[in-house]
């Protein structure tokens, strides 16, 4: 399989030497655009009404997150995907953006994912910033049995949630990349994707190709 997936923090730039015909990114247009031309996340009540209060303030406050982290480490948000990006210009890479869009996610988010399991989520993420226990570098990327221990234990508490954000996304972008291969079998294949979904994608690939 001539595909190589890198798994990062969303916040640092990514390291790579060898050239590829192809780099898939974990971005929709959407959010590709609002990438590269540094647009800045405002409250806005009607995008909030079409794709669902829940999913918008998740997004909103997500986007927030990001952004102070970033900052702590003197990196602009998205750094991983920009320069990704920077590297298909450098290397005449063809970039293909393989994410399902932002609003269908965030719509499956409102209306698929209960109440009462949205307001667990936010307990859990305000305890466990408030509490955590293990030192976590942000300068690094988690290791394997990090993220594969957080996204069990999000699967496990948050059903629903898993199923929309990490799941059905994996999905997307493992059938997205397998059309990609079968129309250029003989192509490399850089994906750039955040750490969660790295074994999900992997698993997918490998099964079916």
């Amino acid at each position: 399989m001539s595909i190589k997936i890198t798994g990062t923090s969303h916040i640092k730039p990514i390291s790579e030497k060898n050239t590829f015909d192809f780099i898939a990114l974990e971005l929709d247009r959407y959010r590709f655009h609002a990438l590269t031309n540094r647009t800045k996340s405002k409250f806005n009540w009607a995008d909030a009404s079409k794709i669902g209060f829940g999913g918008y303030l998740f997004a909103y406050f997500g986007g927030l997150m990001q952004n102070y982290l970033a900052k702590k480490l003197g990196v602009a948000p998205g750094e991983d995907m920009l320069s990704a990006i920077k590297l298909a210009n450098k290397t005449n890479a063809r970039l293909v953006l393989i994410d399902r869009p932002i609003q269908i996610t965030l719509q499956r988010f409102s209306k698929n994912i209960s109440v009462l399991e949205k307001l667990k989520f936010v307990c859990f993420l305000i305890i466990s910033m408030l509490f955590v226990r293990e030192k976590i570098s942000l300068n690094e990327i988690p290791t394997a049995n990090a993220v594969n221990k957080l996204l069990k234990e999000l699967q496990q508490k948050f059903p629903g949630i898993y199923r929309v954000l990490v799941k059905e996304r994996d999905e997307y972008m493992a059938h997205k990349l397998i059309i990609l291969q079968q129309q250029f079998p003989e192509a490399k294949i850089l994906v750039i994707v955040g750490a969660g979904h790295l074994t999900g994608l992997k698993t997918l690939l490998e099964t079916h190709l």
